[in-house]
């Protein structure tokens, strides 16, 4: 693996993965996360994203979840093949998150432990907490500089090596994707990015409909890309029919020619990996070529 502009890439344009949230129920239940881990690799995903709550006892601790790099370390250690990188809820869209946040430092830091030689620490935040109709109120010049210092921070931290990928949720997309560019363009830099998640246009009720909003995208900051699916506005366990059109997604991901991490990130359930092999199966009849 090289390092490279949208985060990690392979010899193939996308990278197979998945979202450790897809496991909260087996977390829950006792199992272990390196036992998930293992098992997500002998299905061929090589990628496998860290989701703050969702890791699991000893990778975080307390009530905050706080990550602990050195259980991170070990992990990285004993899964030398397998791609990790982390990700949080921080209220960024809110302006809200300052360099110092003890959140946001301890997730710069597991991202930087999970990234191994040649690979780029990558993190990603997404803002479950700032509604549309307060983000509409926020003047965007002042989130440019907010997000800009958190971004200075991680590289400062990660010896300017760090990707950051924020991602849609209920913020309007192409005002986030602007904010990406602008941040990209003042600070003369590649390594900010957008991860794209359709599914979020639906069940966050955004009124944006994924199948217009990827049709209007060219994929240029596209840096991680989600896969799942909701039906009237409800995620589901599995993709397959429902609120997003995944035959069109299909089509742009070729479109954007996209090379970087492809990840499933399904509502736990106790059929997981029955869902995972059923999703994966769907997707790829579309034409998604996912090794």
């Amino acid at each position: 693996y090289q390092r490279r502009v949208r985060g990690l890439t392979s010899t193939s344009d996308m990278i197979r993965g998945l979202v450790s949230n897809c496991w909260k129920v087996q977390l829950a239940a006792g199992q272990q996360l390196p036992n998930l881990v293992r098992a997500a690799q002998e299905k061929g995903y090589k990628y496998v994203e860290l989701r703050q709550s969702a890791l699991g006892s000893p990778y975080e601790k307390g009530e905050n979840f706080v990550p602990d790099s050195e259980q991170l370390t070990n992990l990285t250690q004993t899964f030398p093949e397998v791609i990790f990188s982390y990700a949080l809820a921080l209220p960024v869209l809110g302006g809200k998150v300052e360099p110092s946040d003890p959140a946001f430092t301890s997730a710069c830091k597991a991202s930087i432990v999970l990234a191994k030689k040649n690979e780029r620490p990558f993190l990603r935040i997404v803002d479950l907490f700032t509604t549309s109709d307060i983000y509409a109120t926020i003047e965007k010049e002042f989130l440019i500089s907010k997000i800009s210092n958190l971004f200075l921070e991680f590289q400062k931290l990660s010896n300017n090596t760090g990707y950051l990928a924020l991602e849609n949720n209920k913020q309007n997309i192409n005002s986030v994707r602007s904010i990406v560019e602008q941040i990209r363009t003042n600070l003369h830099s590649n390594q900010l990015g957008l991860c794209y998640d359709p599914c979020n246009l639906h069940s966050s009720r955004t009124g944006i409909d994924s199948a217009i909003q990827s049709s209007s995208m060219d994929g240029k900051d596209l840096a991680m890309f989600h896969i799942k699916q909701s039906s009237d506005g409800q995620e589901l366990s599995w993709v397959g029919d429902g609120d997003v059109d995944w035959n069109l997604q299909v089509r742009s991901l070729k479109r954007w020619n996209f090379k970087g991490p492809v990840l499933f990130e399904l509502v736990s359930s106790l059929d997981v990996w029955k869902y995972l092999d059923q999703s994966l199966e769907y997707v790829r009849n579309l034409g998604l070529a996912l090794d």
